[in-house]
């Protein structure tokens, strides 16, 4: 059956489109039905695409319409046939449903369409289909089809910028710019978007997407595209884009400044800490927010715990106990007591349990103060449970949220109560990254996705050695249900070479070699500066790293995301440097990452018990695992200190750590 994107022929009338598709789904899986969704441009009820790039748009009609604008029309033919003089003119189909044997003659009103268009009735669709595709369409060569997918459906077109395909080409021609959504993707971005507004009376349930996608498979470009494209087409409408963390906040909002014209005004994109923050001030009062991990809480914690000597374990799993109490919304002792602590790492008794139930109320009094510092999880929680300021939260029509796989279930309660009664979640998720050190469904966040969720196998950022070594790595070193993981799809996935990794005597050493590796990219290889990224640990100075590499590139050419106040050039390529906890969902062609000794040497410390240290192998683990897909031709990791073995048996090695 023909593939339909979106889900359905959303451009005809409600009355006749069970009939239309019965008709197109008579069609083979080599056929996709398009449905344009912006109403400026559209120029059919649908595009029939076929085998050998063929071309058909279709309006259907219920009855003969009094008037039909040719302008668009002839605007496309003139413009197809300026652009490609070789191209076949496109035709297009009048389908009117009303009649079976239609005489065109008693149609004056259609005759101005009849040089470039075939008109027939209800009965020679539906009995001749197949011959009428063949008889009115043509093959297309690449460029004139490119030229009619850009125009029919521009939210499916991905600028050049905004991918790791092209490596190192400085070809300036118009072919190189033509890159799209693929149709699971382009579907994924369009599912449910006029569906929601003709059904939204049919259910008291929450309107939710779920898209599962391997790395590399396009998830933040489908949010990007669904929150333009919705925005575009309901400008009346609020939209909110979340993001898990800084970094890829800021690339998204560059991204779309720089390529998509600009955030529009219905729009917002943020971290979620940033908008909960607004959320708070909107619905209460404005806090000083304290993070959960901070240098101030963790040393208040210390003089905290002094008085619950029985607590053994470290400070780190302390303060992720006290965070977990809040994201899973406990507001008392026994909740806390009877609490699932599945997936947490290590186990607790009842009596512990109390203690740090006595150090949490402790821990929160000090950080409740609203001038001197309050805990982001504590008024997050407090926001979802006071029922009385529900009704001053910021309301949306809209919410995406990318990487949903790290969303505490606090933070979905938070989004749910900012959605208007008939409003709609979509979100992206890479359930091979986890959801962090709990092993949550989506049902215990209170989202039922059944039968919503939809996934993506097959992954354009990466190539296949890449993505194999961060895969199997990553399986071979966790023991869990292979259901929770997401098999990437590598049919006919592009070659190339396999991960590297370095071995220094010292870190001094690596970060050296890290900067000749640099520096080599740009002026021997020349690889544009916006595709190469540097992914340090925390054992790293990127100040460092950006002084060596501008004072041989060039001033203004590294963007650290850890400037505050960095003001980015319209059309100017940047280096990008970021911490790895904060890499997931950037992306470059050529992506290093330097400092994974400290990773090996977090994961097997010996002041972890052995619940802990298993833990935190596994972070470990999913943390590089991430880190490695972010690369789409080249990856070059950096260690000081041996790399397990299950990983080296995957990739290439250099040097010596002795």
């Amino acid at each position: 059956m023909a593939l339909y994107v979106p889900s359905t022929v959303v451009n005809v009338e409600r009355t006749i489109r069970r009939h239309v598709k019965k008709v197109l789904d008579s069609l083979d899986d080599s056929y996709t039905i398009g449905s344009q969704l912006i109403p400026e441009i559209a120029v059919s009820s649908f595009v029939i695409e076929g085998p050998d790039r063929r071309w058909l748009p279709v309006s259907v009609f219920k009855s003969p319409p009094q008037v039909i604008s040719d302008d668009s029309v002839k605007t496309i033919v003139k413009e197809l046939k300026e652009a490609f003089p070789d191209a076949p003119e496109i035709q297009f189909l009048v389908v009117i449903w009303s009649d079976n044997d239609l005489n065109t003659s008693q149609l004056p009103l259609l005759e101005q369409r009849q040089s470039i268009a075939t008109v027939c009735g209800r009965k020679q669709f539906s009995e001749d289909l197949p011959n009428l595709f063949a008889s009115l369409s043509s093959p297309h060569a690449e460029d004139s089809y490119h030229w009619l997918k850009a125009r029919f459906f521009p939210e499916s077109k991905i600028p050049l910028a905004c991918t790791t395909r092209i490596l190192g080409n400085r070809d300036s021609s118009a072919h190189l710019d033509q890159f799209f959504l693929d149709y699971d993707q382009e579907l994924a971005s369009k599912l449910d978007i006029l569906e929601q507004e003709e059904d939204k009376d049919a259910s008291e349930e929450l309107n939710i997407r779920l898209i599962n996608g391997v790395a590399g498979s396009g998830k933040t470009l489908i949010l990007i595209n669904r929150a333009l494209l919705y925005c575009r087409k309901y400008p009346e409408k609020k939209t909110l884009l979340l993001i898990h963390n800084k970094p890829v906040t800021l690339d998204v909002k560059h991204r779309v400044d720089e390529y998509w014209q600009g955030i529009p005004d219905n729009l917002a994109i943020s971290t979620f800490h940033a908008w909960g923050l607004s959320q708070r001030k909107q619905s209460i009062s404005w806090v000083k927010p304290v993070f959960d991990h901070c240098e101030q809480a963790i040393d208040e914690l210390k003089t905290t715990r002094k008085d619950h000597p029985s607590i053994k374990i470290n400070d780190s799993n302390l303060l992720d106990e006290l965070t977990f109490i809040n994201d899973n919304l406990i507001n008392s002792e026994e909740e806390y007591i009877s609490a699932s602590r599945q997936g947490r790492g290590f186990s607790l008794r009842g009596s512990e349990k109390s203690e740090i139930w006595k150090i949490y109320e402790k821990f929160s009094a000090i950080f409740s103060d609203t001038k001197k510092g309050y805990l982001a999880s504590l008024y997050i929680k407090e926001m979802c449970s006071e029922e009385k300021t529900w009704p001053l939260l910021e309301k949306y029509d809209h919410i995406l949220i990318d990487e949903a796989q790290f969303f505490a279930p606090s933070w979905f309660q938070l989004v749910k109560l900012s959605l208007k009664d008939d409003g709609q979640i979509f979100m992206c998720a890479d359930p091979n990254q986890g959801f962090l050190k709990s092993r949550l469904s989506w049902k215990r966040v209170g989202l039922d996705v059944r039968g919503k969720t939809k996934n993506l196998y097959y992954s354009y950022r990466t190539t296949k050695p890449i993505l194999e070594a961060a895969y199997k790595f990553l399986t071979s070193m966790i023991q869990e249900d292979p259901a929770d993981y997401l098999s990437p799809d590598y049919s006919n996935m592009t070659d190339g070479s396999k991960p590297l990794i370095i071995y220094s005597s010292t870190q001094q050493d690596a970060v050296d070699r890290l900067i000749n590796e640099v520096i080599y990219c740009v002026e021997k290889s020349n690889v544009p500066l916006n595709q190469i990224m540097i992914i340090h640990t925390k054992s790293i100075s990127p100040w460092a790293i950006k002084k060596r590499i501008q004072e041989r590139v060039g001033n203004d050419s590294v963007w650290c995301f850890y400037e505050k106040k960095k003001t980015l050039e319209p059309g100017k390529s940047y280096i990008k440097l970021v911490q790895l906890e904060s890499a997931t969902g950037l992306e470059a062609g050529v992506t290093f990452i330097i400092g994974l000794e400290r990773m090996l040497d977090e994961s097997n410390s010996l002041d972890l018990s052995e619940d802990e240290r298993k833990e935190a192998q596994t972070e470990m683990c999913r943390k590089l695992y991430m880190a490695m897909t972010r690369a789409g031709q080249k990856l070059v990791m950096f260690s000081t200190s041996k790399l397990p073995e299950s990983l080296e048996s995957l990739v290439l090695t250099e040097g010596s750590c002795d």
